[in-house]
């Protein structure tokens, strides 16, 4: 392997800066190189993320499974996904959402079939592209639901949320770097913009570990806060102007990039801030 010149040549050199080099033994197709280049652009020091696809999963069989009751009081909820074999939105709002890529039925916390999403990482997002009732601007708010992954996720991947392809008009629960130029990944709630967005110093390992975990967060117009679990993790002062133009699962809002590889499931929208003592009944069912 020679870098910089030809591999038979000693007076041809390259002038100029080189980096990243990576030599792979799979053809790339299109959506794959703008992932991998995605990531490059990002300047974050990573490893290559996994990029096989896996083989098309066989469609489930039998019904779809049991959408479980809220356990908490529906006072202010936008939306409820249950994703029981489809994007129905449970709260009886009509903010159905699109599933889109295939991503595949399976199993929930309970062992309950066809009642959860599993996402690919490459394609796979639920949608829905005009949501009514949602909290926009700097109103209260609280995101929740339940996440599963077997494999670390190596750049930024969004669970869920809503917002807008705007800077600072974004609200969704991620995984990714702390920082532009450094690692740890943590925990975020993206506003869409690097300045805009709130990181965390949370680190996901212990959450990624093929085990449900439930996430919840929560904005009363001046605090943005993360639980984990039912527990509170980390709170801090920031600013949000969120458009409520879409409700993302999976993926960033307005893009096919930072996607979730795992599974997802009873992700819930608010419009008002859910206590600890609710999210911790939230968290325990």
């Amino acid at each position: 392997m020679t870098i910089g010149k030809p591999a038979d040549r000693d007076d041809l050199y390259f002038a100029g800066d080189i980096d990243e080099v990576e030599i792979l033994n799979v053809a790339l197709d299109a959506e794959q190189v703008a992932a991998y280049y995605r990531c490059v652009a990002s300047r974050s020091s990573f490893t290559l993320p996994d990029i096989q696809v896996p083989p098309p999963a066989t469609p489930p069989a039998g019904p779809p499974g049991p959408v479980p009751p809220l356990p908490i009081a529906a006072d202010g909820l936008v939306a409820y996904y249950a994703m029981s074999m489809s994007g129905k939105d449970e709260s009886g709002r009509g903010n159905d959402a699109e599933v889109k890529g295939g991503a595949t039925p399976t199993s929930d916390r309970f062992g309950n079939a066809n009642a959860a999403y599993a996402f690919d990482g490459v394609d796979d997002v639920l949608v829905c592209a005009q949501p009514t009732g949602l909290p926009g601007g700097s109103a209260a708010r609280t995101i929740a639901g339940w996440f599963w992954t077997d494999k670390p996720q190596q750049y930024a991947a969004d669970l869920f949320g809503f917002g807008s392809a705007a800077y600072g008009a974004n609200f969704q629960l991620t995984i990714g770097p702390q920082a532009l130029t450094n690692y740890p990944v943590v925990f975020r709630v993206n506003g869409w913009g690097d300045s805009a967005d709130w990181r965390s110093s949370v680190a996901p390992a212990p959450f990624l570990d093929e085990r449900w975990h439930h996430a919840a967060v929560t904005y009363d117009g001046r605090v943005v806060a993360l639980y984990l679990d039912g527990a509170l993790q980390a709170s801090a002062p920031w600013t949000y102007q969120t458009g409520p133009t879409s409700i993302t699962i999976g993926a960033e809002t307005g893009t096919s990039g930072s996607l979730w590889k795992g599974a997802l499931d009873d992700v819930v929208i608010f419009a008002r801030v859910l206590t600890a003592d609710e999210i911790k009944t939230l968290a325990a069912n």
